[in-house]
């Protein structure tokens, strides 16, 4: 069951204040969102922010013209997407940012394709970004409250190769990608419970179970015992929901 976030004109969200930020480029954001109204103006998916100000953060939204956004606001840097997103179907997104080579890059990757880059100044200081937010900018002046459900939300301290990219695309969770980056992983199944680092997210108004995507889950040892005999090698198995 993923979130379902009904934040345009209930002013209703899910994050989390951490204790623990991710210090420097490159990094990796992924997840799932579906829109619950088509063409979607203003407003936000994710925002990864410095709280206590309203210029520094790192956010995925989409914009006045309904267009699909990735935007460092410190940097400088906007991947924009030229395809109408908004169409209430599960998408997959994944965002990259890293030097290339003295500024900064940000990439935007829409259901496995990467759909806009662009480059911005490096300067910015990321380790004053201590809150993550969604449904809304949640940063000193919160807004661009949006109707959303959103899914299997990980970020990571490297940046993701295009494999790895289109594995999440076709369904692995994040911790099945690359989990020693893997810093924060939160699946958003019935609740804001995070797996990576265990800073959970909290609800704020009307945030309720929905649909969740098809997701392919890391496989679990299975251990049986027949007539007391020792147990047989452990098997694979695959989780979906």
């Amino acid at each position: 069951m993923a979130m379902e976030i009904e934040g345009s004109g209930n002013n209703d969200w899910m994050d989390v204040d951490l204790s623990a930020t991710i210090d420097d480029i490159p990094m990796t954001v992924s997840f799932w969102f579906r829109t619950l109204s088509t063409n979607p103006t203003s407003e936000a998916i994710f925002q990864w922010a410095q709280a206590s100000v309203g210029t520094r953060y790192w956010m995925i939204y989409f914009n006045s013209s309904n267009k699909l956004l990735s935007w460092d606001r410190t940097s400088g840097a906007t991947a924009a997407s030229t395809t109408d997103w908004g169409d209430q179907a599960w998408h997959h997104v994944v965002s990259t940012r890293y030097p290339d080579p003295s500024d900064l890059t940000i990439d935007l990757y829409v259901d496995g394709n990467l759909d806009a880059t662009d480059t911005g100044n490096s300067s910015d200081v990321m380790n004053f970004y201590d809150r993550v937010s969604l449904g809304r900018a949640g940063d000193s002046s919160p807004g661009d409250y949006m109707d959303v459900s959103v899914a299997e939300l990980g970020m990571w301290n490297d940046q993701l190769g295009d494999d790895e990219i289109e594995a999440l695309a076709a369904g692995y969770a994040p911790s099945c990608v690359r989990r020693q980056n893997l810093v924060h992983y939160w699946p958003l199944i019935r609740d804001g419970r995070e797996l990576a680092s265990g800073e959970d997210m909290t609800s704020n108004g009307t945030v309720d179970p929905a649909a969740h995507p098809r997701i392919i889950y890391p496989p679990r040892p299975s251990l049986g015992f027949v007539g007391g005999a020792a147990a047989p090698p452990a098997t694979r198995r695959i989780f979906i929901t």
